[in-house]
Parts: structure tokens; sequence; C-alpha cells
């Protein structure tokens, strides 16, 4: 008896294995012609963040940058003051705005926000700050050009080193004189490409069909050296009746500027091309604003002056 039930128990024990071996070939062979059936079905992707404000993309951003335009854009950048001679009628439609010296381009905003008719075209050498301004949210590629290049008198490219201030993103100069670097170890060099605005007009043809209505030189004394790149350009505006209105940074004065006497003489060569002999002998570093004469006596109600 004993006997019998363990030969029961055997065969059952045989037949459990087989079934358990043919269950297993028949899972087998049905996920490879079904491989998916009983696949786990992947997690959902988590849905990105929803951005809170328009900014630069992350690889663009610069903090410093940023944070300089952000705290400066209240303070400059346009306002009736500064543009109270820049009117509709002066302006006109589908014209050219020039940028020297652009720094990180809140007036280049400025100039866009104000005047929607307009293009800008920006200069600024040190090529973070022009990446900074291509790369920013309002920079509108159809209406501003940005250039890395500086203007000055050289009629062929050439490299210069440029002086910037290690915390102040806004002084940076081509002046090495005591007199104006009050501290030299407060400064870092970088290597800057000067061209001069003669040059660059030649190489762009399509510029001489254009009307120009505005010219902004901020270069931290050295617009002299820029006016005296743009000779050929004036004179041919001056010959056609259409000099633009000019606003210059003019630097330091007479008692501090390292060149002063270079920048009278740009500044007279203005004033004989045709413009309105403005008070330019400043004691400290003022904007200027330059009006053709024939704007002059359009607009003789109003005066002129420094900013």
């Amino acid at each position: 008896m004993n006997y019998r039930r363990k030969r029961q128990s055997h065969n059952l024990l045989i037949a459990l294995l087989c079934l358990s071996v043919a269950l297993n070939v028949f899972m087998q062979t049905y996920m490879s012609r079904c491989p998916l059936a009983l696949a786990p079905a992947p997690a959902p992707a988590l849905a990105p963040a929803p951005a809170l404000a328009p900014a630069l993309a992350p690889a663009k951003a610069n903090t410093r940058l940023l944070d300089w335009y952000q705290h400066n854009s209240q303070l400059f950048g346009g306002s009736a003051k500064e543009w109270g001679w820049l009117t509709g009628e002066m302006i006109g439609s589908d014209s050219i705005m020039l940028d020297i010296g652009a720094n990180v381009g809140i007036y280049a905003h400025g100039l866009l926000r104000t005047f929607p008719q307009v293009h800008v075209i920006s200069f600024e050498p040190i090529v973070e700050y022009a990446d900074f301004i291509r790369n920013h949210p309002l920079s509108d590629a159809h209406r501003l050009t940005v250039e890395g290049l500086a203007l000055s008198h050289d009629a062929v490219p050439t490299n210069l080193t440029l002086l910037m201030d290690k915390s102040n993103l806004g002084w940076n100069t081509l002046h090495t004189s005591a007199a104006v670097i009050e501290c030299i170890d407060c400064m870092q060099a970088t290597q800057i490409t000067s061209v001069s605005f003669d040059y660059y007009y030649s190489l762009r043809p399509e510029l001489s069909l254009k009307k120009f209505s505005f010219i902004k030189i901020d270069t931290e004394g050295y617009e002299f050296r820029v006016l005296q790149g743009m000779r050929s350009f004036l004179t041919e505006k001056a010959s056609a009746g259409e000099l633009p209105l000019m606003l210059i940074e003019v630097a330091w004065g007479p008692l501090k500027h390292p060149h002063w006497m270079a920048e009278v003489t740009a500044l007279e060569w203005l004033i004989s091309l045709g413009y309105q002999r403005p008070d330019y002998s400043v004691a400290s570093t003022q904007d200027v604003w330059f009006v053709p004469l024939r704007k002059w006596s359009q607009r003789s109600g109003l005066a002129l002056g420094r900013l």
C-alpha cells in the first residue's frame, strides 16, 4: 500500500513538471510572436514646467550683463528730454539710425521701441556685449543689425586694445592716459577690431539708397576718431541736403580730455559742414545735440543745448 502511494506521488510530480515545461514553452512562443502583448507600458513623461517670464535661452543668458541691462535701462535708453529733436517729421519712415558704442543695447532698444518705422545699426566691439544684444528678446533681427566692430578713423580693419572696467560695464575706453583712468588695476585689456564708417559704408552699397535720420556716438573719448572716419559719408549727405541729427557724447572737457584739440577740430568740422553751433565746451562729460541748419530752421522755436 505504501509502495502504491509512493508510486502515485511520483507520477503526480512528473506530471506537474511536464505541465510546467509545456507552459513555459507556450509562453516563450507566444511572446516571440506578440512581444508587446504583456510588455509594461512606459511611464508618461513629465510635462515641462511653464515659463514664468520671457528670458534668454540658458546657453545664451549672461547674468552679469542681464543685471547691468535691467538696472541701467531704468536710467537711460530714451526719454522725451533725450529725444526732443527726434520727432516724426524729422525722422521719416524707413530710415537708418546708427548707435555707435552700443554697450548692451539699451539705447538701441529704446530707439526701436520709440520709432517703429526705422532700422537701427548698432556698433559694439566687445564680443560678449554684441552677442548679448543679438540674443536679447527685444532685438528684432528685421529692424536691428548688430556689428561687432568699433568705429574709428582706420581705413582698413585694425586690431586695437580696449581697456574694460572690471565692475563698471559702461566704462570701456581706448584711452590709456592717467588723466582719465584713475585706477589702472581696475581695468582689463581685450582685443577689438576697428574700421572707419566710410570703409563699412563702402561695403554696404544698399545703404546709399537709405536716409540716415539719426546718429548717436558714445565711445568714451574717441568720438573725434569716429567723426574722422565718417568724413566722406557726411560730406555726401551734406551735398544731398540730408545731414542726420547727431547726439555726441563730449567727454571730460578741455582740462581733462587727452586729445581735446582733436575733439574740437572734429566738432568744428561738423559745424562747417552745415550743423548749428551748440555749446560743446563742457566741464564734464555730457551729450550734445548737433542739428543740421535746415532742421534747425524748421524747429527754431526749440532750445538747442546739451543734456
